[in-house]
């Protein structure tokens, strides 16, 4: 098989998840406003992440509804090129909390890390 199939809710939503994350807006044939596109702000120089959360939080609630997002965190240096998301929702179908978190590097590395945080 090619695709690995998911057996619970829970990971389908991660996948869903990141699927929305890691989208650039315009990769979707019929959905150019699909996704957040993470790698568009890797290298750009900005201090206001409050912007990039509500496209986060209206993406979300508008993709994946089968979810509630609990808290969003960033962290973007300054003076590299790093950044770290981390989102903590709750599983709407059954209330069960989990985290996603997705880090990007300089050197073009990209971690996503599931179920952090002690979730």
């Amino acid at each position: 098989a090619v695709f690995n199939s998911t057996y619970t809710t829970k990971e389908q939503m991660k996948s869903n998840m990141l699927n929305v994350l890691l989208t650039e807006p315009g990769e979707r044939v019929f959905k150019p406003d699909f996704g957040v596109g993470l790698r568009n702000y890797l290298f750009e120089s900005f201090t206001d992440t409050k912007s990039l959360e509500d496209r986060i939080n209206d993406q979300v609630e508008r993709y994946v509804p089968q979810v509630e997002l609990t808290n969003v965190e960033l962290q973007k240096d300054p003076n590299s090129h790093e950044l770290n998301v981390s989102i903590f929702y709750k599983v709407i179908a059954n209330n069960e909390l989990d985290a996603i978190k997705v880090n990007f590097s300089p050197d073009g590395g990209q971690n996503a890390s599931l179920g952090v945080g002690g979730y």
